[in-house]
């Protein structure tokens, strides 16, 4: 047998490529029965997923659609019932971590809230907030002491289906398709909301961590208001890294026992483990990091 020589590493377009080849083909399959978690919905989800990760906007939106449509948003106490749960998954949730497992759910869920209550939620985030008690998650998310509340978990549900939407048309510069669907989500969590037109927009917060959008340019209004409502929408679901990564991998740092914490920009992809380097001869381990 010949052995081809294989690159040592893919280039990230080869990585999207096998990815989307291996969700198609999970999707020809077609199943719909729940006893396989990853169904063909869940499939279709994670394609709209990889599409707006990789900047692929017209391809995410009709696959994205798709799903919002064949699961609506609730709201309310649906919305607040649905993410409180530990062990089971609920409303328009396709899929979720812990469902059943009760011993790891539970482990999972402890071990959080002794870090969460040491580690305050940042009153920048709760400034998002500005119609306070009006939006459901306001009170729902953290309590005055700003201890985060929520279920830490990780899903896929069509909340973000719909955030996809709004930030795919909004850089295809369809801002008014763009704002159906910001307006939509806004809906479901704002009693009495304001809808928000291109003249009402809230002003981009220069001194955000973030400061560039995922094409390297400044935040638009109206983009700024789509990246504002994915933290208040997806807090404690582990979106905030990979909204930090696809936004120009901000570097900041934390103090803590006297010690300076720094978060640098390499630090966004992980390094390669050494038993990798050791064992591939002419393997580089990714920039930043030494062995």
């Amino acid at each position: 047998m010949i052995w081809k020589r294989q690159p040592k590493r893919s280039s990230l377009s080869e990585v999207v490529s096998l990815i989307e080849e291996d969700l198609k083909k999970g999707i020809s399959y077609n199943s719909k029965s729940e006893i396989f978690r990853y169904t063909v919905d869940v499939a279709k989800a994670y394609l709209a997923r990889l599409y707006f990760w990789s900047q692929n906007w017209e391809q995410a939106i009709p696959v994205a659609k798709e799903i919002l449509e064949a699961y609506p948003l609730v709201e309310g106490t649906e919305y607040v019932d649905m993410l409180s749960a530990q062990h089971a998954q609920k409303g328009n949730i396709l899929l979720r971590s812990y469902v059943l497992s009760h011993v790891s759910g539970d482990q999972n869920y402890n071990g959080a809230k002794g870090y969460l209550a040491v580690k305050p939620v940042s009153k920048s985030f709760i400034d998002l907030f500005v119609e306070k008690e009006r939006d459901v998650r306001y009170s729902f998310l953290f309590n005055n002491k700003r201890e985060a509340q929520k279920v830490p978990l990780a899903c896929i549900r069509s909340a973000e289906m719909c955030l996809i939407l709004a930030e795919s048309y909004a850089y295809l510069n369809q801002t008014k398709e763009a704002l159906e669907y910001l307006n939509l989500l806004r809906s479901k969590r704002i009693s009495g909301y304001t809808p928000y037109t291109m003249g009402n927009l809230p002003a981009v917060d220069e001194t955000a961590l973030v400061r560039v959008n995922v094409e390297g340019g400044a935040f638009t209004p109206l983009l700024w208001a789509i990246h504002c409502e994915r933290r208040k929408e997806l807090f404690m679901e582990g979106d905030r890294w990979f909204d930090l990564k696809r936004n120009g991998c901000p570097e900041f740092w934390i103090a803590k026992d006297g010690l300076k914490y720094e978060t640098k920009q390499f630090m966004y992809t992980a390094p390669i483990p050494s038993r990798d380097i050791d064992l591939i001869p002419g393997m580089i381990q990714n920039e930043g990091y030494v062995k």
